[in-house]
């Protein structure tokens, strides 16, 4: 629920040395986004996103436009999210993306 995902974005943060009032700014709007899309299609119409879906070249499209904070927190929380998913990953794409945020961090 929205508890345990609040609480690991708190850890995730630290570990990346931003601070709450530095995070939250970032989180608010795509919590927001998810929370609409969830409203608007159900959970079954919501995008997975690229880290989800696999999008190796995505992901790595991201990480590049970011700056090194944002880079940092994206991949810890993107890491996270390929050690949650395991094997409903691709292996071919789970070790490129383990692969990618390990470099970003």
């Amino acid at each position: 629920g929205t508890l345990p995902c609040g609480a690991g974005l708190t850890i995730h943060h630290a570990r990346a040395g931003v601070s709450s009032e530095e995070a939250l700014p970032a989180l608010i709007p795509l919590l927001r986004g998810t929370l609409e899309s969830i409203e608007e299609r159900g959970l079954a119409g919501v995008d997975p996103g690229p880290i989800a879906s696999g999008d190796v070249e995505t992901v790595a499209l991201h990480l590049r436009a970011m700056d090194p904070e944002d880079r940092r927190l994206y991949a810890l929380l993107g890491s996270e999210l390929v050690r949650l998913l395991g094997d409903g990953l691709e292996a071919e794409s789970r070790e490129a993306l383990t692969e990618q945020f390990e470099r970003s961090v």
